[in-house]
């Protein structure tokens, strides 16, 4: 299962960048806690990079409903966790659950879950449920603090949440051990419970981009756009470029904090900026780039070796494309499920697809001819992609050389931001 989903994986995101793993890959037990950006691709995203961990997902308790789906789920190591928006009843079940994680952490295993709740697609933290540290400090309790467990932040950060092709980033934060917490859990739980929840927010913190100014959480996602090409020259010590972004808009906001005359005119400038972007069809997550005839030519040239098996991957891919598109993608209104669904439905809807198109060929031609051609469309489905993002990147070149202008007006807004990164 997990070679299937890996593979529906490597066509989903074009990089899937791991950071921080090599570090806690043999800590066991452990409780990976991570932030929540997505919906079941978080939790499955963990499954696929943290191999040797192996961890049991706890995920919302409401797609469980069916006898067929608690055996499936079950299967790819997804659990039930109950909230107190399913009802008190409901919440009582999770003793079961913390059960079970008792018993994987005393078998040297590992359990994720998700402090925040839910899910949102915002770059900022949002207020920690006390269940992770919870079943932490139980499962420690119930072994005489000896059960060694380690509790590892974990940061997930996505390029775009709901389209295809776009970079996703799992950064693996220090491991932490619970014994400090042995002598305050005794004596006052509540108490302890708190200090590890602010413990658990600081870790996972750390490995992402968390936008603490939640009133202007637009004005900061648009200096997070136009500071990332740069993000690595400014911060060179950062451990990724997620790493370098959250230090650097952390600086930023902590020295406009203190001058709002001064954020004020650049937040009229990056709007006025963005407004014209817009308004000169460039693509939303354009980033600034000066026009270059020879690059431009490159890129031209690109797209029309592309081109014709750009045109093979879309017509052979059809079919699933139109029912995952038209028939499931367009009714589901909320943006975080589309890019969970996209991989999710591929993973099972493409091997029965090429499956079929693979007996089609083999009466058609022989079954080493369909062998060939069904071995080559999931590599015409990679061009395709790229081919997609490079006549983005073709058509946002072309609209530099029409507006050179939002260059100087990109460069003053830079020039701005590094000021207030340096502290000037």
């Amino acid at each position: 299962m997990r070679r299937l989903v890996s593979a529906a994986y490597a066509f989903g995101f074009r990089n899937i960048i791991i950071s921080g793993y090599s570090n806690i890959k043999n800590k066991k037990p452990a409780l990976f806690v991570a932030n929540h950006q997505s919906t079941f691709m978080d939790g499955i995203l963990m499954g696929i990079t943290a191999v040797k961990a192996s961890p049991y997902i706890l995920v919302r308790a409401d797609i469980f409903k069916s006898k067929a789906a608690k055996v499936g789920l079950d299967l790819i190591r997804l659990l039930p966790i109950y909230r107190k928006r399913d009802g008190l009843s409901s919440v009582t079940q999770n003793d079961s659950v913390f059960e079970k994680c008792f018993q994987l952490f005393e078998e040297k295993g590992v359990v994720a879950l998700f402090p925040e709740g839910n899910h949102a697609i915002e770059r900022s933290l949002r207020p920690l449920q006390k269940g992770a540290a919870r079943i932490a400090l139980q499962a420690e309790e119930r072994n005489n603090f000896e059960l060694g467990l380690s509790v590892i932040p974990v940061g997930l950060h996505y390029e775009n949440h709901s389209e295809r092709w776009h970079d996703v980033y799992i950064h693996y934060g220090e491991p932490f051990s619970l014994l400090p917490y042995k002598e305050l859990y005794l004596e006052n739980p509540q108490k302890a419970l708190k200090d590890l929840t602010d413990k658990i927010r600081e870790g996972i913190e750390k490995e992402i981009v968390d936008i603490k100014w939640k009133e202007e959480y637009t004005l900061f996602e648009q200096l997070r756009q136009i500071i990332k090409p740069y993000s690595l020259s400014l911060q060179p010590e950062a451990k990724s470029i997620v790493h370098a972004e959250s230090t650097l808009l952390e600086k930023i906001r902590a020295r406009l904090v203190e001058q709002p005359e001064r954020m004020q005119v650049l937040k009229n400038k990056v709007n006025d900026y963005f407004q014209k972007a817009e308004r000169n069809g460039f693509s939303a997550d354009f980033q600034v780039q000066k026009p270059n005839a020879l690059k431009f030519a490159i890129q031209t040239l690109l797209l029309i070796a592309g081109f014709p098996l750009w045109l093979i991957a879309k017509i052979f891919n059809f079919i699933p494309e139109f029912i995952i598109e038209n028939k499931i993608i367009q009714g589901v209104k909320d943006r975080t499920w589309h890019i969970s669904l996209r991989v999710g439905i591929s993973s099972f809807i493409y091997p029965i697809y090429y499956g079929l198109l693979w007996i089609i060929f083999s009466i058609v031609f022989n079954w080493v001819i369909a062998g060939l051609i069904i071995f080559a469309l999931p590599l015409t489905s990679i061009i395709y992609y790229e081919v997609q993002l490079l006549k983005k990147q073709w058509s946002n070149h072309q609209l530099f050389f029409k507006n050179r202008g939002m260059l100087k007006e990109e460069s003053e807004i830079l020039k701005e931001l590094k000021l207030l990164v340096s502290g000037s």
